[in-house]
């Protein structure tokens, strides 16, 4: 194969990539590992046919290149479902709850709200147009977030779950990989840890038609 520029990975970052260096005039070739593209945005077929989400699924204000390419390649969205009640499965049991505040113990909400203050104190310090500027970016670069919260006084096993699951929710992989410094600047790009756990406003209020995936597959084929 010959091309002006070799793009290693199918994610939506090398698929833009290569999309712009087409658009440029150039010819590119887009390596991938998987049999599929889109990274950790993954759509797959219900036996009915219905299309599951099982990586990166929403999109919300603020994201204007992804709500741009959607329009470009066709596709809508629609609003996230966010009516009636919440089921919250917990170690334990699963339980069902209205509002915004999951059904834990008090010792475990206090020890989650304090893990997202302490989290949305730290993204203020981290500069949107050079994150690695910040003045302690070398320390939070080279600590993934898990390790932030097994060190840090966020007093409660469980208040340490429910910041590993959000964690989870939010980049499609382990604490474990990500470092802190890459967490604090989504936070701090959305403004606040609860934007990117909302729903109405938030980073998960709209849904795309046909997955996720869908824009990632029409990118790949054009």
């Amino acid at each position: 194969m010959d091309a002006d520029v070799c793009v290693v990975g199918a994610g939506y970052a090398g698929l833009t990539a290569a999309r712009l260096i087409k658009q440029a005039g150039a010819t590119a070739i887009v390596l991938e590992a998987r049999d599929r593209v889109a990274g950790r945005v993954w759509t797959r077929p219900a036996p009915d046919g219905t299309p599951i989400d099982i990586g990166g699924t929403w999109l919300g204000p603020g994201e204007d290149h992804a709500y741009a390419l959607v329009a470009e390649m066709g596709v809508t969205t629609y609003p996230t479902w966010n009516e009636g009640e919440t089921v919250f499965a917990g170690r334990d049991s699963v339980k069902r709850f209205g509002g915004l505040i999951p059904p834990i113990n008090p010792v475990a909400l206090a020890s989650l709200s304090l893990g997202m203050a302490r989290l949305d104190a730290m993204a203020k310090r981290v500069p949107l147009d050079e994150p690695w500027s910040a003045r302690r970016a070398k320390a939070w670069g080279t600590r993934s977030a898990a390790h932030w919260w097994d060190t840090a006084t966020v007093p409660s096993r469980d208040g340490h779950g429910l910041l590993a699951a959000a964690v989870r929710g939010l980049f499609n992989c382990d604490p474990g990989e990500v470092s802190l410094l890459h967490v604090l600047y989504l936070i701090r790009s959305a403004n606040g840890l609860n934007h990117l756990l909302s729903v109405e406003g938030g980073y998960q209020q709209d849904r795309v038609t046909g997955g996720a995936q869908t824009m990632a597959d029409r990118v790949a084929a054009e």
